[in-house]
């Protein structure tokens, strides 16, 4: 399977001195070698969760700005593309519109696959 993946970071976690993206990438680049994925790239955006911070890479997903042949979008948290389930809903959805598909890398950070009958999860299946 080919993918992409997402990472975010708010301006006061990058503030505290976090390195919480590479921690995110770490956590992606493992799984992808676990699991035989292509990862084809990152998109990173630094901004709040809220509907009106601007994540211009999160955007670029949503408008299918990916490599040919991609399938899913690995996150190491649902929490890093979305902070609540309708939120998340609605970005599932829109992605879709783009073959793609929401992949959280760590089942433990998997906050709303059980609400959604495991929609985030399978990408290796």
């Amino acid at each position: 399977m080919k993918a992409v993946a997402y990472c975010r970071i708010s301006p006061e976690e990058k503030a505290e001195g976090t390195n919480l993206i590479e921690d995110q990438k770490a956590i992606i680049d493992k799984y992808c070698a676990e699991n035989n994925v292509e990862l084809a790239g990152y998109y990173i955006d630094e901004s709040g969760a809220g509907l009106r911070d601007k994540r211009p890479e999160l955007d670029r997903l949503l408008n299918g700005d990916v490599p040919e042949h991609t399938e899913a979008v690995l996150v190491s948290s649902t929490g890093t593309i979305a902070l609540n389930h309708k939120r998340y809903l609605f970005l599932s959805l829109e992605l879709e519109k783009q073959n793609l598909k929401i992949v959280c890398v760590d089942p433990n950070a998997d906050i709303f696959s059980n609400m959604m009958g495991g929609a985030c999860r399978g990408a290796g299946a």
